[in-house]
């Protein structure tokens, strides 16, 4: 009886020494899992999926061909890498169990840094803001016809002046196929052809039907994108008519000038006759005169010979009375 109660003090101690080296294992354990799993596994996570990001951003990155975008994508790169890689450098100096807690303020600032090149990303090229509303309202509220379709040519997306310009509702056009909306079926396979042999964009005139069957020709753009072909029209109905009506003026005018030629020509004829008429009268006149001067150059002529043989019969006569004279003076001087 007396031993009994040394007895069981003996078997609680035991007990207890038996639990406490129990819990201690467990303890033990749980740091073993702790460590394993919370800090390894966890850096080890953080570390790949850190680098399986960067990667997967420099791969968009690359395929980045705005400006603006490519701006955007490195600040955020940059405001992801700092804290990142600072934090992947801290767990890893906690795994090999080199004591962080006097550089551990440097976390801060680093995290700081990185938030600042977000920011700075947000504030100054619209990092984060979706532009899917802001494009959406543009390309609603365009002034020209803009069509969206898959490449088989089913209408996905249209804005607010095609359906007012074709008079149709949304739910009535979308999923139709654009051909049904051409003046002639055959036009969609055509424009299907060009497009794939002239490459990226072509520009053509597309007549298109309204729900009443009203003809509204367009000068479309027509591009090629990824998933589809995007058309752009401008309704070309009143310039085609103002051509027309300046095509009928320009031959009102034509048809004019031609009979404003042919009369001035007439005229030309005339005239030019009355001035041949007037040059073969004057021709003949001329004729007529030269035949006059003809005739006094003539009687000039023999007037002229007879007076110089005039003058040649006086000389010699005054020869002979001179002679005479000498003739007399010679006689009257022997007699």
């Amino acid at each position: 009886i007396y031993l009994l109660p040394t007895l069981v003090n003996i078997w609680i101690l035991i007990y207890d020494f038996y639990f406490d080296l129990q819990l201690h294992k467990i303890v033990k354990i749980a740091e073993i899992f702790q460590h394993f799993f919370v800090d390894i596994l966890f850096s080890l996570y953080f570390v790949f999926f850190l680098i399986l990001g960067l990667i997967f951003l420099i791969k968009r990155y690359t395929k980045l061909k705005s400006y603006q975008e490519r701006t955007q994508a490195r600040y955020f790169i940059i405001g992801a890498l700092i804290p990142g890689i600072i934090g992947a450098i801290f767990l890893l100096l906690s795994i090999i169990k080199i004591n962080i807690y006097y550089v551990s303020w440097l976390l801060g600032p680093f995290f700081t840094l990185g938030y600042l090149f977000v920011s700075l990303g947000v504030l100054r090229h619209g990092l984060f803001i979706d532009y899917r509303e802001i494009l959406e309202t543009i390309f609603k509220r365009l002034a020209e016809l803009v069509i969206v379709t898959d490449k088989e040519g089913l209408i996905l997306l249209t804005n607010e002046i095609t359906l007012a310009k074709l008079n149709f509702k949304e739910e009535e056009i979308s999923s139709q196929n654009i051909s049904n909306f051409f003046k002639t079926k055959e036009a969609w396979p055509s424009l299907k052809e060009k497009l794939k042999k002239q490459g990226e964009a072509l520009e053509e005139k597309l007549v298109f039907l309204t729900k009443e069957k009203e003809e509204i020709p367009f000068l479309t753009s027509i591009s090629q994108a990824k998933e589809g072909i995007i058309l752009v029209g401008r309704d070309i109905k009143e310039l085609l008519s103002y051509q027309e009506k300046l095509k009928e003026e320009v031959e009102k005018r034509t048809k004019e000038l031609k009979e404003a030629k042919t009369i001035l020509e007439v005229k030309v004829k005339a005239r030019t006759k009355e001035l041949q008429e007037l040059a073969d009268s004057l021709e003949e006149q001329v004729k007529q005169r030269t035949k006059e001067l003809q005739k006094r150059v003539e009687e000039l002529e023999r007037f002229h010979r007879l007076t110089v043989g005039r003058e040649r019969r006086m000389i010699e006569l005054k020869k002979e009375i001179e002679d005479l004279k000498k003739h007399l003076m010679m006689r009257k001087e022997k007699i």
